[in-house]
Formats: structure tokens, C-alpha cells, sequence
């Protein structure tokens, strides 16, 4: 009895503390984070990616570069607010990054081959699940790379700091300052 009786302390309590630290219960979701690209360099801090609002209901959503929003300026804070999903069996720093406003996913063409109507090295929003969605995040460095075209990073059109401007893939550079990223977590409801 004192075995069963303990065991049933300690479930309690286990549960208990899971519920109180906000972890899920076995079958549900976890809770999704939500991040911000911003920019490296100096003089783009203020700079994130950003998905275009008003091309939010087309096939392709256009990608940008835009004031970053604190986390209370909603709704629109959510443009700039993406999930990082991880692949089954692929490394842990390969990703799918998903807005939290459109639910489409950053997508790229693979090896720069261009679709129809989009420059080689664009970088725009789509249903997730389709071919150049994928990035990784080399060890010790603040950029993306696209795993299907290898070489090439996430990076600003035009490094001038005007807010609109496109984003694209640009060829890698550890020391660049408009391929590197900074990450930063927004503390939004999911």
C-alpha cells in the first residue's frame, strides 16, 4: 500500500508541476514559439522581415523588410512572427520557418531556378510542404542558408535601409552584415 500510495503522490505532484510550468499534456500541442528576424548590421536593427499585408491573400506573398513591431501591436506584429519547424530526420539546425498571420511558409527557388514570375533569388511566402522551404543555420553564425540552394543566405534586395525592400538569397558571407540575422523571441499568443 505505502508503494501505490507514493506512486500516487508523486504522479500527482508530477502533474501538478507540468500544469503550473505550462508544459502540454501527453497528446496535446506544445505551445508555439514565435520569433523575428531582424537585422544585424547597425543600421538595420530596426529592420525585420515582414510579411506584405496586403499580398497576404494571393498564391505568393510578398516578403519584405519593415519597422519591427513590439509584440503588443497586433495584429500586425503577427507578419513578422515566424514558427521554426524542425524536419523529420534532417539535422536539428535544418528549418521551415511559418508566418503566424498567413500560416505560409518562407520559400525560395531551388538552386535558383526561377518559377514563373519570380527572379532567381527571390524569396517570398507559400503553402508549407512545397520544394525550397528549407534552411540551415550554421554553427556560430546569425545567417540562414537555403539547404536547396546550397551557398546562398536570406538577405535584404537592397542594403540601404528602406523599409519594403524585397528579400532574397544571396551567396553566404560569415562576416556579411546583410545576410546575418539576429532571432529574437516575441512573446505572443499562439
Amino acid at each position: 500500500m505505502f508503494r501505490r500510495s507514493s506512486f500516487g503522490v508523486v504522479a500527482t505532484v508530477a502533474m501538478a508541476l507540468s500544469i503550473a510550468l505550462g508544459a502540454a499534456p501527453a497528446g496535446a500541442s506544445p505551445n508555439v514559439m514565435y520569433y523575428q528576424f531582424r537585422g544585424w548590421a547597425e543600421n538595420v536593427r530596426t529592420w525585420c522581415v515582414d510579411i506584405q499585408a496586403e499580398t497576404a491573400g494571393n498564391v505568393r506573398t510578398n516578403v519584405q523588410t519593415y519597422r519591427c513591431r513590439a509584440a503588443s501591436e497586433q495584429p500586425q506584429v503577427q507578419y513578422q512572427a515566424f514558427s521554426q519547424e524542425g524536419f523529420a530526420g534532417q539535422p536539428d539546425n535544418n528549418r521551415r520557418f511559418r508566418n503566424k498571420a498567413t500560416n505560409k511558409c518562407l520559400t525560395y527557388n531551388v538552386n535558383g531556378v526561377a518559377s514563373p514570375g519570380s527572379p532567381p533569388n527571390a524569396v517570398w511566402a507559400e503553402a508549407c510542404g512545397q520544394a525550397g522551404q528549407g534552411w540551415r543555420h550554421p554553427a556560430n553564425q546569425e545567417q540562414w542558408e537555403a539547404i536547396e540552394y546550397p551557398g546562398m543566405c536570406l538577405d535584404t534586395v537592397d542594403p540601404n535601409g528602406y523599409w519594403g525592400t524585397g528579400i532574397d538569397v544571396y551567396p553566404c558571407n560569415p562576416y556579411g552584415q546583410w545576410t546575418r540575422w539576429a532571432m529574437d523571441f516575441l512573446n505572443i499568443p499562439d
